[in-house]
């Protein structure tokens, strides 16, 4: 999603269908086609420009496959080309692609993928800046942390910066801890908070009685406008709740799920109406612009 709009995908055996929707005006923009799929998989993205009349002058969608050697696969579709192109762009380190990973995440005029560096057993973001660098790809590692177990975490943008937010082990000393982006070009992270169990308090009883039964607790994502609340989601009371970081309070967000699995970070897209509704741009490829009845 980018500025209101949001990349659709239309899976079928044939080669992928893409769009870009405008969920306000029900507007929708078909891409030309583009390479085979085969059986690789894919991560995408959108990147939106935008002038001073909330007029939208180009976008860019990103896909990337499979890794094979140092390279990175890569192909790119821009609204001022109109069709795709495919790039090889040299990796800096072998890394592997995380299928459950969220993204991506627009941030610093760049699109993020979570990736995984073999042989080092770190995760870390893969930065790719289409407009200012589009002939090479970054990595960024994420926060290092100590945890009895691997945590449960989100990374994601939030008023212009990256974050880094993360549920401990019941038995860790501290249940969430946050980072936020020092330095990006150095790729430097500063924790922002760390906070106890204990800590923590709410004012519904239910939710309550739970923070001190050591209940399983995911994060979802970080709200759009608010950099001061995080959406997570607790298996019993089965809620999507709010953090407070300021107060450190959770309250309700949600009726009762009906679900006895976790959700995951990578489904649950924070959506809030834009300040300034975007409008679609006319193509200036061969497409037709089309309305959602």
């Amino acid at each position: 999603m980018s500025n209101g709009l949001i990349l659709c995908r239309w899976l079928s055996p044939a080669p992928f269908v893409y769009y870009i929707c405008d969920p306000l005006t029900r507007e929708w923009v078909t891409l030309p086609s583009c390479g085979p799929n085969y059986q690789y998989s894919f991560k995408e993205g959108l990147i939106t420009r935008v002038n001073e009349d909330h007029m939208l002058t180009g976008y860019t969608v990103v896909r990337f496959k499979h890794f094979k050697s140092d390279y990175l696969n890569l192909e790119m579709f821009t609204s001022e080309t109109g069709k795709w192109i495919n790039y090889k762009l040299p990796c800096p380190i072998p890394i592997q692609l995380q299928e459950l990973a969220d993204g991506p995440i627009y941030c610093y005029g760049a699109l993020h993928w979570e990736v995984f560096k073999k042989y080092h057993g770190v995760h870390a973001l893969l930065g790719f800046r289409p407009y200012k660098d589009p002939k090479s790809v970054r990595i960024i590692p994420l926060p290092v942390t100590k945890s009895s177990r691997v945590p449960s975490q989100i990374c994601g943008e939030s008023q212009g910066t990256l974050r880094y937010f993360e549920v401990a082990d019941y038995s860790a000393p501290y249940l969430f801890s946050m980072w936020s982006m020092k330095d990006y070009e150095k790729g430097e992270w500063c924790c922002e908070f760390k906070v106890r169990r204990s800590d923590l308090h709410s004012n519904d009883l239910e939710l309550s009685n739970w923070l001190f039964r050591c209940g399983w607790i995911f994060p979802l994502s970080f709200h759009p406008l608010n950099p001061n609340v995080v959406y997570l989601q607790c298996m019993a009371p089965k809620r999507i709740v709010s953090y407070n970081i300021l107060n450190r309070r959770l309250d309700v967000a949600s009726k009762p799920i009906e679900i006895d699995q976790f959700i995951l970070s990578s489904l649950a897209i924070p959506f809030v109406l834009p300040r300034w509704p975007v409008l679609v741009p006319i193509a200036t490829f061969k497409s037709k612009i089309k309305r959602v009845k």
